[in-house]
């Protein structure tokens, strides 16, 4: 395997609801391109949001620096909420947040 290249990563947030996401990351990234890993943060976070939907439920959500898009994906797929925007200041990322929407049948 080369580390270099996008893996998929399935994140179990709730494993007794059987709530996960799919995710492509980097596990070696270049500087700059840090924002294609998955961090510990983002993964306590979707595991925040799976545990408290009815925070978010009808809400918009803003993500600033979604890197791989966990904690927004995760609001979309389990919170309930009304509409999330996701931004990041790399392109290169933000097109890994659409194939990593996708890959959880979620809209780009």
């Amino acid at each position: 395997m080369h580390l270099t290249k996008p893996v998929e990563t399935e994140i179990i947030l709730d494993s007794k609801e059987g709530k996960s996401l799919k995710l492509n990351e980097l596990l070696i990234f270049p500087h700059g391109l840090d924002g294609l890993h998955i961090w510990e943060a983002g993964i306590t976070l979707a595991r925040f949001v799976v545990s408290n939907p009815t925070l978010f439920a009808e809400k918009t959500v803003l993500e600033l620096g979604t890197g791989v898009g966990i904690g927004g994906l995760a609001v979309a797929k389990y919170g309930g909420c009304k509409r999330v925007d996701m931004t990041d200041y790399n392109m290169e990322v933000l097109a890994n947040v659409k194939k990593n929407a996708a890959k959880n049948k979620l809209p780009g």
